[in-house]
């Protein structure tokens, strides 16, 4: 028996068949696109607290506001952090269940002299504080250099010794050119002097000045090279240690800076002293007196202040990069003793600038381990122990 075909409710059935079909085939992404999605993002925002260069302790989050864009934001998580350098572990690297993050040491070198207390120093280093896989790069008279650390500590430890003293060399024997430089300028002057009775010249106050001038001229070429950190140099550096991840590390071993300095009750000292103390009625001569009383005071204020130090633009760089910068102060031991000039410290706010760099990055406070002042075997042992 043959049933009635009803044509219309076949071409709807067709269609619906159709359509199922075209449904089932649409891709999966395109489908998604009817649901809704909700991403939640954490933000870290990292927070150091300083009160004349000093961290604060001691906070927790209600000590802190979060704004964005005027808005106040809630906090919802809070944790300190006190970082320390660690040792090394005698579990191999490959037993470890969580492996050690990577860290990044720049060593700074700013000395002077290189003595054995430095070399200790540096094997004390490589002995107990470097490990396998630690990247590490020198910095010393203004110049880069990376150490390959696959040789074992005690032969990097050899190679960084090395350098320092290759460098020192040249350093030392610009020291000795400057010496010589203010000794042929000394007697140069004491010639001029000596046999005279006071202001029984005409250019003796010229003389005197003279002197003056080229002594500082010859300190300021040698701080613009040896002691005035290379800001461009600094930031090139910085920058590219920004994109390293792990634990970043500055270890300064700063040496406090020689220069020679005029000796008092020196022979050409004693030879100035009555052009510039004997009373006179004239005032041209007064005048003349005063005017160099003046330049020793300008020059003595140099030997202090080197001057255009980037304490705050070095300070954020190390900050920003998240850098920890700890300084170990040395002490020069080099004797340089001549008729007219000694070796005296000279940069004090050379030494600041450091100093204010490892108390803004939470870095060790210096002036309890000091190479060269104390007898303290391990100068180390505070900044990677506590």
């Amino acid at each position: 028996m043959k049933l009635p075909i009803n044509k219309k409710a076949l071409y709807l059935l067709f269609l619906l068949s159709v359509f199922i079909l075209a449904f089932n085939l649409i891709p999966a992404q395109i489908q998604g696109k009817q649901q809704e999605e909700v991403t939640v993002i954490a933000v870290e925002v990292p927070v150091r607290v300083l009160q004349k260069g000093q961290f604060v302790k001691g906070l927790t989050r209600d000590d802190f506001e979060l704004f964005e864009n005027g808005i106040k934001q809630q906090i919802t998580g809070f944790e300190v952090r006190s970082r320390r350098i660690s040792a090394p572990v005698d579990i191999p690297e490959e037993e470890l269940k969580i492996k050690p993050e990577k860290r990044f040491f720049l060593l700074i070198f700013n000395i002077f002299d290189y003595q054995d207390h430095v070399g200790e120093a540096i094997d004390y280093f490589f002995e107990n504080i470097f490990r396998k896989g630690d990247r590490i790069i020198i910095l010393t008279e203004g110049m880069l250099f990376p150490i390959e650390t696959g040789k074992g500590p005690t032969k990097v430890a050899q190679d960084v010794k090395g350098t320092l003293k290759k460098f020192k060399v040249i350093s030392t024997m610009q020291i000795l050119s400057a010496y010589q430089d203010l000794r042929s300028e000394a007697d140069n002057l004491l010639m001029q002097l000596r046999g005279k009775e006071p202001f029984n010249s005409y250019t003796w106050d010229h003389d005197i000045l003279r002197f003056y001038r080229n002594y500082e001229r010859i300190w300021a070429d040698y701080r613009d090279q040896f002691i005035t950190p290379d800001f461009e140099l600094y930031r090139s550096l910085i920058k590219r240690l920004k994109l390293l991840e792990g634990e970043k590390w500055a270890l300064c071993f700063l040496q406090r800076e020689m220069f020679p300095k005029l000796k008092n009750e020196g022979p050409l000292d004693r030879e100035i002293r009555p052009w510039i103390e004997t009373p006179s009625d004239n005032h041209m001569i007064t005048t003349q007196q005063l005017n160099i009383k003046s330049k020793q005071m300008q020059l003595q204020t140099l030997f202090a202040v080197v001057g255009n130090m980037p304490t705050e633009a070095l300070k954020n760089l190390f900050m920003e990069a998240n850098i920890t910068f700890h300084l170990l102060l040395m002490k020069s031991l080099r004797p340089m003793v001549e008729k007219d000039f000694e070796l005296r410290e000279v940069g004090q706010d050379y030494e600041d600038c450091f100093r204010q760099i490892s108390f803004s990055t939470g870095g060790h406070k210096y002036k309890k381990f000091v190479f060269g002042f104390t007898t303290n075997p391990s100068p180390f042992s505070v900044i990677f122990t506590h």
